[in-house]
């Protein structure tokens, strides 16, 4: 037993001098050729060291000096990788209990450089692809063995580290464009590695210029030949205070240009993996620019868990600009890595208008010259589907504080569908309407004034492009609108409801439809967006409106009352007004029953001829209807059959208005009749004085003339004299004032002008100003004559004028001579 024991330890002895002699004997740099040879034999590339020394005891240590591996053939760089240094100790003794004990594994100066060439290939994919050749089978009767991987042991002896450093690193990446990203400093450590504890990792590294630090726990290991790294037990810790996003083009792209200014990101991210394979994460993402106009600090937090099988639960996760909450999230996502489906709750807090201008200054633009702009909307709603199909389920959209409730759903592909209901109790729309400030005009030219008294303006020049939206076409549309009370332009409509049906190119609004002021309002209309300009009809009925509460809240006037009906049947191409006029076609027509016009009492001046008094009372003049119908041919409205009946009044008109040049040419024809019958009498051809009157010219200037002749005054002032020739001054005069008066509340603004005149032509008070069309004088009560129209420029459209008393003594005569007298100084006046 001595005997075995000395030679025994005789043996171990030789060993270990044989151990420690070998690297004086044995020159390790005569393996370099053969290293260099099996690597590149395994790789396909050239593979090189510098210089190798190597020691055997009390630990085998190993260092590598200036290695090199060659790039792939067709890219820039000469090497894919090299290292200053590389070095390694492993502990002697271990290796007898199959322990592997790596007293320090050190890598000095690592580089690693990754380049794409312009066919979109990586220098790396010839070492890292896989071999396509099929598995083989195994033999038989072990198929059950190798199922049972748990009781395959692994073969792979015990893995522990003392250290294992990494210093100087760098990460090259270019891609076909030349662009690319440097990760530089990069420092690795990795302190007692073993697989029963968890491992401490440190990580540092500089990305663009930008410090990010790592620290994590993993492990335990375990046994390696079965380590499952999704199911690894990690903690991680990265933080980065300090991301200059313009460093980053080639993972940002154009966001920091669009950001504005200097954008800087920070990140504060934590994440766990555990055993059974889910992932927890949390953290928060900031980002500050020193872009006033933008914002100064945005920041995301987020809490979630994700399993292994791929699905996330999203506890919460939200949005704050400028320390103000914008959005937050919450839900789950499945099937994240094949065919991914969310179900989401959103839900944004308060905004206003104000806060939300300075990131969307448009806003600003939109609402210059509102007076009362919206102030505050809030949005809520239930996300889910897939990637091709979206469904919006509990939409809740507050505006103002008043509350539209939906749902809808959308869908990609090559036929979009885009579907969407909405519905509640009140809306003021008024708030949400744009008005931006009106562009400065230039002053207008001086328009030219034909013969006769009507301004003509060149057509304004159109403005705006017709949008093209022959893009929407596949797409298929179908949106509702349902209110309670939508308050438009201050009118309440009641019961209000919009439907809009579309595909192929086609849409149908059917209907449109709501009460107003006392009424119903219903329209149907057809978009073709397959043709440019895009095509439309539109169909509109209006029953029992009250005219008054419109006209008040429209255009801040009571001159007209009374229950309006209309029917259009409209057609044409476009969709900017100047531009689509001349394409406008169809007809319509519209009545007014049992109403009044504001203003003045042409019935109650009328009654007073016959007592010869002044009208006294309210001035208001009702009328049992207004009634006409016109048709549009290429933006030229017609109109032939206006006709307006009043006590003591008719009115009767025809003409044309060109909606292209903006030019009209209307003639009127107020009459007054030899009957007192009430608001019931629609007869349209009453016996009377009849007074024409013509309205031309432009939009912006027109004229409107009395239109004079021999026959008009020989057959009005004709019928009023059957009264007999002792009243006809006092009754022409009370007879002139009542219908100037009419036609200045009919015409409006414009005809005061012509009321005036008309009045002083048949013997009433003369206005401040006559219109250019005709020059009239008073009669003071004493029979007119007509004089003839000189050829002076000034002197335009007939002069009335009084004719002188002749101071012989007066011929004997008749009851009729002052009559006969009067006719025959007209006639010679004419």
């Amino acid at each position: 037993m001595m005997r075995f024991l000395k030679y025994a330890a005789m043996l171990i002895a030789l060993i270990i001098t044989a151990l420690l002699a070998a690297p004086f004997v044995i020159d390790v740099n005569d393996y370099r050729a053969e290293i260099s040879k099996q690597v590149e034999q395994a790789t396909g590339r050239a593979f090189t060291i510098g210089a190798i020394h190597a020691s055997l005891f009390p630990w085998i240590g190993l260092e590598l000096n200036d290695v090199r591996m060659a790039n792939a053939s067709g890219f820039a760089r000469p090497d894919f990788l090299r290292a200053k240094r590389l070095q390694i100790q492993v502990e002697v003794m271990p290796l007898l209990n199959r322990e592997v004990v790596i007293r320090s594994f050190k890598l000095i100066d690592p580089q690693i450089f990754l380049e794409k060439n312009k066919r979109g290939e990586g220098n790396w994919q010839d070492l890292t692809g896989t071999s396509s050749a099929p598995a083989s089978t195994p033999p038989s009767g072990g198929s059950k063995q190798a199922a049972a991987g748990d009781t395959t042991p692994s073969g792979l002896p015990a893995l522990i580290a003392h250290a294992i450093i990494l210093e100087g690193g760098h990460i090259g990446w270019r891609d076909a464009k030349g662009g690319g990203l440097d990760i530089d400093d990069i420092t690795l450590t990795i302190t007692d590695l073993q697989q029963l504890r968890p491992v401490k990792v440190a990580l540092s590294a500089t990305v663009g210029g930008n410090p990010f630090k790592l620290d994590a726990n993993v492990g335990p290991l375990g046994d390696l030949g079965r380590l499952d790294p999704n199911r690894l037990p990690l903690q991680l810790h990265l933080v980065s205070d300090h991301i200059a996003l313009a460093t980053l083009k080639s993972l940002t792209g154009s966001l920091p240009a669009a950001l504005g200014g200097n954008p800087v990101a920070s990140v504060d991210l934590k994440l766990e993996q555990r055993p059974d394979g889910t992932r927890v994460t949390a953290g928060t993402l900031g980002l500050a620019s020193d872009a006033p106009a933008l914002f100064k600090a945005l920041d995301a937090n987020w809490k979630g868990a994700l399993n292994r099988n791929n699905d996330i639960q999203l506890q919460r996760a939200t949005i704050s600009i400028n320390q103000q909450r914008v959005v937050q999230l919450s839900g789950t996502i499945t099937k994240l890595a094949t065919r991914p489906r969310f179900h989401l709750r959103i839900q944004s807090d308060p905004l206003t208008r104000r806060w939300l201008a300075h990131y969307l200054p448009a806003l600003d633009t939109l609402y210059a010259a509102h007076p009362d702009a919206w102030k505050q909307l809030q949005v809520g709603l239930l996300l889910r589907g897939s990637a091709n199909r979206v469904a919006l389920d509990d939409l809740q959209l507050v505006l103002n504080g008043e509350t539209l409730q939906g749902e809808g759903d959308f869908r990609s592909g090559k036929h979009p569908r885009v579907r969407l209901t909405l519905a509640g109790r009140t809306l003021h729309l008024d708030p949400w309407l744009p008005k931006p400030k009106a562009a400065p005009s230039t002053p207008p030219t001086k328009p030219a004034t034909p013969t006769g008294g009507a301004t003509i303006n060149p057509p304004q020049a159109a403005g705006g492009a017709e949008p093209d939206l022959r893009g929407f076409a596949p797409w298929q549309v179908d949106l509702r609108l349902t209110v309670d009370t939508l308050t438009l332009h201050k009118l309440d409509l009641s019961h209000f409801q919009v439907a809009i049906d579309g595909k192929q190119g086609r849409y149908r609004l059917d209907p449109l439809r709501f009460g107003l002021s006392g009424g119903r309002v219903k329209e149907v209309a057809t978009f073709d967006i397959n043709r440019y300009p895009l095509a439309w009809t539109e169909s509109l009925t209006m029953n029992g409106v009250q005219v008054g509460p419109v006209l008040r809240h429209l255009a801040d006037t009571d001159l007209l009352n009374g229950t309006l009906a209309m029917q259009t049947n409209l057609n044409g191409r476009g969709m900017v007004a100047d531009k689509a006029a001349s394409k406008l076609n169809g007809k319509g027509k519209l009545s007014i029953h049992d109403g009044s016009i504001k203003g003045f009492d042409i019935a109650g001046t009328l009654r007073n001829l016959t007592s010869f008094q002044q009208a006294t009372g309210p001035k208001k003049t009702d009328f049992s209807t207004l009634s006409g119908s016109f048709t549009i041919t290429n933006g030229v409205v017609d109109n032939r059959d206006l006709f307006m009946a009043s006590p003591l009044f008719r009115l009767t008109g025809h003409g044309k208005v060109d909606l292209v040049a903006k030019q009209l040419d209307y003639h009127a024809k107020p009459k007054l009749v030899g009957t007192l019958i009430g608001q019931g009498d629609t007869l349209a051809v009453r016996k009377g004085l009849a007074i024409p009157v013509s309205i031309r010219g432009s939009f912006d200037n027109p004229k409107i003339l009395p239109e004079i002749d021999p026959m008009t005054l020989i057959n009005g002032v004709g019928t009023l004299l059957k009264r007999g020739a002792g009243g006809v001054g006092t009754l022409l005069k009370g007879a002139g004032q009542g219908t100037g008066k009419l036609i200045e509340g009919v015409t409006g603004g414009v005809g005061a002008g012509l009321g005036g005149a008309i009045g002083t032509l048949l013997g009433g008070q003369p206005p401040s100003t006559t219109p250019k069309g005709a020059t009239i004088a008073p009669s003071h009560n004493r029979p007119a004559t007509i004089a003839p129209r000189s050829n002076s420029p000034a002197n335009q459209g007939a002069l009335i004028a009084p004719k002188p008393q002749s101071r012989q003594p007066a011929a004997p005569s008749t009851r009729q001579q002052p009559l006969q007298r009067v006719l025959g100084d007209l006639l010679n006046g004419l």
